[in-house]
């Protein structure tokens, strides 16, 4: 990466290497501090997003500012003896468990931090996890449209394009959105089965609910132009059609985490799970 694109600020050579300087100091003085909040708050530019994951995964401020000597032409111990102080002996790390004390067994949803909702993909009969009222409910409304779009007659004339077409919008229009491995292969197992088409049918209505584009939105620049989409596109490698309002990585998960990614996330791992397919759609 270069470090030189940090002119976009306006900056001269020397005010470059300042604020960097600066912003790593700081850093490591907000230990505490998560990283995309880091970000935000300090103001840090897409050019710089890259140096501060680095930090965050390796913790070894010796090897950025080494980096960025080499970048500049400037002498290491120079930069690192305006750095050193503030990050001699400070770690951003999570603790460590005490040998004496082991690991105990917790519930996968309290490990990850999500809620019973967000672990559809991993509901079993039986098992520890539950969902709230309001998903259930909505569980109740999939089912509802499903056997309407089953009474109705209708047809897909090349089920395996139409099918890479939906995952294709669903990464550009909402990025990060995909059908789990094991549903696309049942799918292309039983392509002429209405079941699984009035599965991806109600999975399409969704992506071009004008709710749902509003809602997904949030990702994006306002106001960025969409970009070209080049004839089978989506048979190469899912990108965005539009400018991300932040890296991925960077991106507050208020933004992340809008209502239209989760809804399309939670429906992707619900005919994931077969299990609990069969309880909802009955196949």
């Amino acid at each position: 990466m270069c470090w030189r694109t940090f002119t976009e600020k306006g900056q001269t050579v020397d005010e470059q290497l300042q604020s960097l300087c600066n912003h790593i100091k700081a850093f490591y003085q907000e230990p505490e501090m998560k990283l995309y909040e880091f970000v935000k708050t300090y103001g840090i530019s897409q050019a710089e997003e890259g140096l501060f994951m680095g930090l965050c995964l390796m913790n070894l401020p010796a090897i950025a500012v080494k980096t960025i000597s080499e970048v500049y032409e400037k002498d290491f111990w120079e930069l690192w003896g305006d750095v050193r102080d503030a990050v001699y002996g400070t770690r951003r790390t999570f603790p460590m468990q005490p040998a004496d004390d082991p690991a105990r067994p917790i519930p996968t949803a309290k490990f990850l931090g999500r809620c019973g909702d967000d672990m559809i993909y991993f509901w079993q009969e039986g098992g520890d996890i539950h969902f709230s009222d309001e998903l259930e409910g909505w569980f109740s409304d999939l089912k509802k449209r499903y056997d309407e779009i089953m009474e109705e007659p209708f047809s897909v004339e090349n089920p395996i394009r139409w099918i890479l077409e939906l995952m294709g919008y669903a990464q550009e229009e909402y990025y990060h959105i995909f059908a789990f491995t094991e549903f696309f292969e049942e799918s292309f197992a039983h392509l002429s089965d209405r079941n699984y088409l009035a599965l991806w049918k109600l999975y399409e209505e969704m992506l071009y609910d004008p709710n749902m584009e509003e809602a997904g939105k949030v990702i994006f620049a306002p106001d960025a132009p969409k970009y070209e989409k080049k004839e089978h596109h989506y048979l190469s490698h899912f990108e965005p059609r539009r400018q991300l309002l932040r890296t991925w990585c960077f991106m507050g998960s208020e933004k992340r985490e809008n209502l239209a990614r989760v809804t399309l996330r939670r429906y992707m791992a619900l005919v994931a799970n077969v299990e609990l397919r069969k309880k909802v759609f009955g196949f």
